[in-house]
């Protein structure tokens, strides 16, 4: 298995694109890990993928980020705050910037001491 199928594994959905390489090589692969089986899955894809294919990939990937994001703001000991937020669309627009909502609904870091 390359490295870049290796990379592949999604720690929030647990996915493993198996592009041309066997499942069972990325069994292998994330057992060498010790990732439980029960982590993961593996979806053996050809060279093209289908429009469906495609459209799930993406919002696997959508899904992914937002997840990871609201685990950002419900952090308990260090949660994203508005000043770390502005910080980053500033930063990177691109990937951020879809997230400028929350600016008015995060709490301000100004100020917090613990």
């Amino acid at each position: 298995m390359n490295n870049t199928t290796h990379r592949a594994i999604s720690k929030l959905t647990g996915l493993v694109l198996a592009f041309g390489n066997s499942v069972k090589e990325c069994v292998r692969i994330c057992e060498s890990d010790h990732i439980p089986r029960s982590n993961y899955r593996v979806e053996k894809y050809s060279a093209m993928m289908t429009q469906l294919q495609h459209y799930e990939l993406a919002r696997r990937k959508l899904a992914d980020a937002n997840s990871t994001f609201m685990e950002l703001v419900n952090h308990p000991t260090n949660p994203l705050t508005r000043e770390d937020l502005a910080a980053n669309i500033e930063r990177r627009p691109a990937l951020w910037e879809r997230y400028a909502g929350f600016l008015d609904t995060l709490p301000s870091g100004k100020g917090t001491t613990k």
